[in-house]
């Protein structure tokens, strides 16, 4: 009995610790890989793309010196560990150079709007992956951060340069600005055919200020498009795709001595997740609108009726059209003697034929004259 209790309370213990952001499950949808969920809040960027530039909105009137000498950059991982109550942290940075041709999902004309390949950095074969959130027992992120100046990190990147004075930082820091490009993605409803989801740069701007380190905090978001392109019914041609938004999520300021770095980004997984259905307007759901299968053999009845129908109507209007005659006709024969109509009842065959022939004609001629 006891035995059974402990394996009871272990069990509800495991079951806690495994929490929504904390322990990845993926699953495939229907063995295909192209559709993925995540309970455990882990993402796999493999359409994520970003970059970054850290230039002068406006030079002072001072010389200035290589921007490198001023602050350093950095593209890292960041890692956040809670564990029996201690915390710990893991700062992993990732190699980066020149933003090339082809980056950001190979989108062409906002690249060179920004200059992609002149003025922006990128992390090289990148490829990382996102979980949890700060609240949660693990946590990953993306962080880029601008930093004050480090000799011994400069003389690695470039010899000859040494790192200006604080004065000189301080002077240099309120011109100092941050843009980082990212790819965004949408669904274009208008696209029936063809992929309806579309990528976009969506560019975050900031600011640096003397004595101040800025925090800002971006969230990325992993969502799903469920799209039905058959125009025969919804369960046919199913396809199942992921896109990535990124929203911007809240700002710290704090006192840069404290901190140690001017501007500090992170890009932390957003746990909302949407799931949108898109649907056409198929053959099944108008049928289903008229009945099902008696509207199917509705529609063909009326089809094959439609002619007849037609013919009666205009028969009909004829009818009515020439009933006076028709009454003005019978009262004016009405004194005929009976001898003469008998002469008429013996007309040859051949003779009766003919007008009924006549008549037929006459009706189709008037049938013409009414439709046009």
């Amino acid at each position: 009995m006891n035995r059974s209790k402990d394996f009871k309370h272990k069990f509800e213990q495991l079951i806690r610790s495994l929490d929504q952001f904390g322990h990845p499950i993926a699953f495939t949808y229907k063995n295909s890989s192209s559709f993925k969920t995540t309970f455990g809040g882990v993402v796999t960027l493999c359409e994520f793309d970003i970059g970054f530039s850290v230039e002068f909105l406006i030079p002072p009137e001072q010389e200035i010196k290589s921007i490198d000498q001023y602050v350093e950059v950095s593209f890292s991982t960041f890692k956040n560990i809670y564990s029996n109550g201690s915390f710990s942290e893991e700062l992993i940075e990732l190699p980066v150079s020149k933003c090339q041709a082809g980056r950001f999902n190979g989108e062409q004309s906002q690249t060179e709007t920004f200059g992609i390949t002149n003025k922006y950095t990128c992390p090289i074969n990148f490829k990382t992956a996102l979980q949890g959130s700060y609240t949660t027992q693990y946590a990953q992120m993306l962080q880029v951060q601008v930093r004050k100046c480090n000799q011994t990190n400069l003389t690695i990147k470039n010899k000859t340069l040494t790192c200006a004075s604080a004065e000189e930082i301080d002077r240099i820091l309120n011109h100092l600005t941050i843009n980082i490009l990212m790819t965004n993605q949408f669904i274009d409803v208008n696209e029936k055919y063809g992929n309806p989801i579309k990528t976009v740069l969506k560019q975050f701007f900031a600011t640096a200020q003397s004595k101040l380190s800025l925090y800002y905090q971006l969230k990325l978001g992993q969502n799903f498009l469920i799209q039905s392109t058959s125009s025969l019914s919804n369960l046919l041609g199913q396809q199942n795709l992921t896109y990535y938004t990124i929203t911007h999520d809240s700002m710290q300021i704090a006192d840069s001595n404290l901190l140690g770095s001017y501007i500090t980004c992170q890009i932390l997984l957003d746990d909302i997740v949407t799931t949108t259905n898109m649907e056409l307007y198929t053959l099944s759901d108008a049928l289903s609108n008229v009945g099902g299968i008696i509207g199917i053999i509705s529609i063909v009845v009326q089809v094959l009726v439609s002619k007849i129908q037609e013919q009666l109507y205009y028969q009909s209007l004829i009818k009515q059209q020439f009933q006076i005659t028709s009454d003005l006709i019978v009262k004016q024969h009405i004194n005929v003697k009976i001898g003469k109509t008998n002469l008429n009842d013996l007309e040859q065959p051949s003779m009766t034929g003919l007008k009924n022939h006549q008549k037929a004609t006459k009706l189709d001629n008037l049938i013409r004259d009414l439709k046009n």
